[in-house]
């Protein structure tokens, strides 16, 4: 089974419609993730096949995957199955310190004076 691991990885879902009755299908459709194949006429045993993408974003690996529809449709039946791909969830946490020395401040003190002129 697939599985995602981190957001910009793309999801390639590839579906595949197959009449299985034993008459002929008419503007057979199959949709997913707005991709969409047909309208097309499919006799016994043919299928129809759709491929669509989905990238990956942050809220699709915090939910825990993601899943696809894809729906079947024909003017005489209709189908529909998901695909599910799970996220691989890696909760981690890591912290990191320093610490710096400096010098204590050495000791000052402040000097103020004033000049005037005297005897002039």
């Amino acid at each position: 089974m697939a599985t995602i691991s981190a957001a910009g990885q793309v999801v390639e879902y590839m579906f595949v419609a197959t009449n299985t009755g034993n008459v002929t299908l008419h503007d057979c459709t199959l949709e997913v993730l707005n991709s969409l194949s047909g309208p097309v006429t499919l006799a016994p045993g043919q299928e129809l096949s759709v491929v669509a993408n989905h990238t990956v974003t942050q809220a699709d690996i915090d939910a825990g995957g993601v899943s696809a529809t894809a729906q079947a449709r024909s003017a005489e039946a209709s189908g529909s199955t998901t695909v599910d791909v799970l996220a691989e969830q890696r909760p981690g946490l890591a912290v990191a310190g320093g610490a710096t020395v400096s010098s204590p401040a050495a000791p000052s003190f402040g000097v103020a004076g004033r000049a005037r002129v005297l005897g002039s």
